[in-house]
Formats: C-alpha cells, sequence, structure tokens
C-alpha cells in the first residue's frame, strides 16, 4: 500500500503502475532462480535424509549444514545441471502444449485458444514438465553423492553386511523378532526316544526232587 501511495504521490499514471508492477515481478522470478539455482537439492535433504531445519543439539546435521556440505562439494556442476534442465523442461513443456493443440485442431478444426486449451492443455504440460524435473532433479542428486560421498560404496557395503551377517544385532531381523527359521526347526524337531536298559529276570531256582 505504502507502494502504491509513493507512485501516486509521484504522478504516475496507471500504465506506468502496470509496467513497474510487472518489473517488480520479473526481478522477484529471477531472485528465485538465483536461489534455487545454488541449491537445488534442498527438497531431497529435507524428505530422503530428513535434516531438521534446527536443533539444539550442536552434532546433529541441520539442513542448512548438510545444503552447504553438498552443494559446495558439487560446485557449479549442481548450477549448471540445474539450468540446462530448467531450458530443457521449459521447451519440452512447450512442444507438448503446442503438439496437443495442433492435434485438437487437425482432429476437430478448431483453431481458437478457448478454455479447453487454457484449463487443460497448458495446465497438462505444465503437469508432465513438472514430474519430468522430479526424476531429473532425483537422478542428479544420487550422482552428486556418489562423485562427491561415495554413496554408491556406502551402500554396497551395507549390502554386504547383512548379507554376511543377517542374524547380528542392528542388521538381521531375527533378534528382533524372535529366534530364526533354523532355531524354529531345531525346537520343532522332536527328540529320538532313549531306550531304557532291559531289567535282567532273576533266576528260576528248581528245587531238587
Amino acid at each position: 500500500m505504502m507502494f502504491i501511495a509513493a507512485m501516486f504521490s509521484l504522478g504516475l499514471g496507471e500504465s506506468d503502475f502496470v509496467t513497474l508492477a510487472w518489473f517488480l515481478v520479473v526481478i522477484l522470478f529471477l531472485i528465485a532462480l538465483v536461489i534455487r539455482g545454488s541449491k537445488p537439492y534442498v527438497p531431497e535433504m529435507i524428505l530422503l535424509e530428513l535434516c531438521p531445519l534446527r536443533s539444539k543439539d550442536p552434532g546433529q546435521i541441520t539442513l542448512s549444514k548438510r545444503s552447504r556440505a553438498l552443494h559446495r562439494a558439487a560446485g557449479g556442476d549442481a548450477s549448471g545441471r540445474w539450468v540446462g534442465t530448467s531450458v530443457m523442461l521449459m521447451v519440452i513443456a512447450g512442444g507438448l502444449f503446442y503438439s496437443m493443440y495442433w492435434l485438437r485442431g487437425v482432429i476437430v478444426g478448431y483453431w481458437d485458444i478457448g478454455r479447453v486449451v487454457l484449463l487443460v492443455f497448458y495446465p497438462a504440460a505444465l503437469w508432465i514438465a513438472g514430474a519430468l524435473s522430479v526424476v531429473l532433479r532425483m537422478l542428479c542428486y544420487v550422482d552428486s553423492r556418489i562423485r562427491t560421498e561415495g554413496w554408491d560404496v556406502e551402500l554396497a557395503i551395507r549390502a554386504e553386511v547383512l548379507r554376511q551377517f543377517p542374524e547380528d544385532e542392528g542388521f538381521g531381523e531375527a533378534t528382533v523378532s524372535g529366534p530364526s527359521a533354523s532355531q524354529k526347526n531345531v525346537a520343532a524337531t522332536p527328540e529320538p526316544a532313549t531306550p531304557e536298559p532291559a531289567t535282567p529276570e532273576p533266576a528260576t531256582l528248581r528245587g531238587g526232587g
């Protein structure tokens, strides 16, 4: 409100107000792009790594610490990939939109931009491009962790530990849920009966006739 009052006090007209409003929108959009491009893997850190925003424990890794560690290690590669992916997705979204628009025009013969184009084709193209962006960002995140942190080696070691020691404490489910299957089979197998020793019968004394 103060901004609008200042503009009218300077004697600016309605057209000048609209121009400045669009200029501010573009500036804010560019600032958001720069911030988002410098830290592209923040959603994965929140959803997959479950990094807290703040913590009273100084030794716990918060979101800011984790973001600095990964994005600084990745360097400009992460930002470059994000910019390239964004440009590619814009081209894909535009291609999908005009493909659906052209297909409807060929089939129906109606080439005007109406409600169907604005409410169906345009959002559908954006949603498809958005879904592709999530997949591409996830692949770039995994690749960055593999290249900077050796994540594939860590996962391979964990898998080998689980394969070699499936029933160790903290790795397998046998110690948590109960005895293992082999122990259950041994417990269920009846033990063979031990034959009792035969008791010798006393000798019968024959009397003399």
